[in-house]
């Protein structure tokens, strides 16, 4: 500690240095990572060099503080509440959430300002303002207990081996769709490894059944030529997360269900599903997208929108996205999150959050059905003590009204493109993850 302070005073040189150099003191947004790198390359020749390495020590102390502010800054959009595990079936209280939002809205009309770490073009969208409430399931403890044993538990989590992170996207897009969450999971957690599959990006429209087993196959040659050390036996040596969007996190169920991936099922961590359909697109509350998806199947044949629709069977029991509820899945994890948009017109919130809606009428003749496969998702998750399962919800403000914001496709893709709402997701989740 001594010595990094006293090679602080050396920081005036390295800045005359780069005055001198030509390069401006107050960097555009072009110069400034430059800039900054020359910077940081003249204070680490100066300082004090040990096994342990100085620069090291205060690039961690650096990046904990900023870890802790940005936390601040984005936790201040997140509401949180607690329900009882046994309440997981139910769908939630729209008018209490209902509450909820308004009364953030209220609370932030003069948010804390956010850090000038970030180019002001950078967040520039088209979200007035995007809040988020979680829901965490408990076994009995109040909010603050689940906080602490949430951390404690995390804290004994083995971290020896890697955290791989596999992000897989939806139906019609690519690997590219992702990128911008993978750069930003990167910059959070640096020491994970984040593989972004594009196993099924040439044709997403196959079934689901053969674009897990692509996925699962993927991952086993990814882990084979980059990281092997998950293939040791010991449960606690690495873990494997997911991220997935839309259709992804239905690939994804189907492939840990598969046996090529069954060797690492021990390796599960952690679940994040983005505005997916666990339930299927049977019951849209749009009448408008279920018109253009009806009117897709009847111009082509494509069965994954069959399955979605679980119009693959004579019966909705025999569809495959009934059969998968009946895989194993979920229960495989440490942790799960279900994240839905209210603004989604694609995908019903009962469906990205696996409920039983409050009125039974949105489900038609179904509700029988329906009911029998959320309880097949969820028991298991119910039934086994070691899972924590949380369900995000987003409520988006977006400045102009379009085409997209009335169909619902922009409440959709939106956890794709748009910064902010990413930053908030991943700094909410970031004890998750990490």
């Amino acid at each position: 500690e001594k010595a990094i302070m006293r090679s602080l005073g050396a920081i005036s040189i390295a800045l005359q240095s780069m005055c001198d150099m030509g390069l401006s003191s107050t960097p555009t947004f072009e110069q400034g990572p430059a800039s900054c790198a020359v910077l940081w390359s003249m204070f680490v020749s100066i300082l004090p060099q040990h096994k342990k390495g100085g620069h090291m020590r205060i690039a961690g102390r650096l990046r904990r503080t900023w870890v802790e502010i940005e936390r601040r800054y984005w936790l201040q959009f997140i509401t949180t509440s607690s329900l009882k595990i046994q309440k997981l079936l139910q769908a939630e209280d729209e008018k209490a959430q209902n509450l909820i939002f308004a009364g953030t809205k209220l609370r932030l009309v003069k948010p804390e300002a956010i850090l000038n770490t970030y180019d002001p073009r950078l967040l520039a969208d088209d979200i007035a303002s995007a809040l988020c409430h979680q829901t965490i399931y408990s076994r009995g403890e109040s909010i603050d207990c689940l906080h602490d044993s949430q951390s404690n538990n995390l804290q004994n989590i083995s971290q020896k081996g890697p955290h791989l992170i596999v992000l897989q996207h939806g139906w019609f897009a690519t690997c590219n769709d992702m990128r911008l969450i993978q750069s930003y999971v990167k910059l959070l957690f640096p020491k994970a490894i984040v593989f972004n599959a594009r196993s099924n990006q040439e044709n997403s429209s196959l079934p689901i059944a053969i674009m897990g087993e692509r996925l699962a196959d993927e991952i086993q040659n990814y882990v084979t030529r980059n990281c092997p050390a998950l293939g040791n036996a010991n449960p606690n040596y690495g873990r494997i997360s997911f991220i997935g969007h839309s259709i992804g996190s239905i690939i994804i169920r189907a492939a840990i269900s598969t046996q090529i991936f069954h060797p690492f099922r021990p390796k599960l961590h952690t679940f994040i599903t983005l505005n997916s359909s666990h339930c299927g697109n049977k019951y849209l509350n749009s009448t408008l997208i279920s018109s253009g998806i009806w009117t897709i199947m009847q111009m082509q044949k494509t069965s994954l929108l069959e399955q979605l629709q679980l119009a693959d069977a004579d019966a909705p029991e025999k569809s495959y996205i009934f059969k998968l509820s009946q895989e194993p899945g979920l229960e495989l994890f440490k942790q799960v999150v279900l994240v839905a948009t209210r603004q989604d017109s694609y995908v019903p919130i009962y469906s990205a959050h696996i409920h039983v809606p409050l009125s039974n009428s949105q489900l038609g003749g179904s509700s029988d059905m329906f009911i029998n496969m959320v309880r097949n998702i969820l028991s298991p998750v119910i039934a086994n003590p070691d899972i924590k399962i949380i369900r995000l919800t987003l409520d988006i403000d977006f400045k102009a009204q379009n085409l997209n914001t009335l169909i619902g496709r922009a409440g959709h893709i939106a956890l794709l493109e748009n910064p902010k709402l990413i930053l908030l997701l991943l700094f909410g989740l970031y004890d998750i993850l990490r």
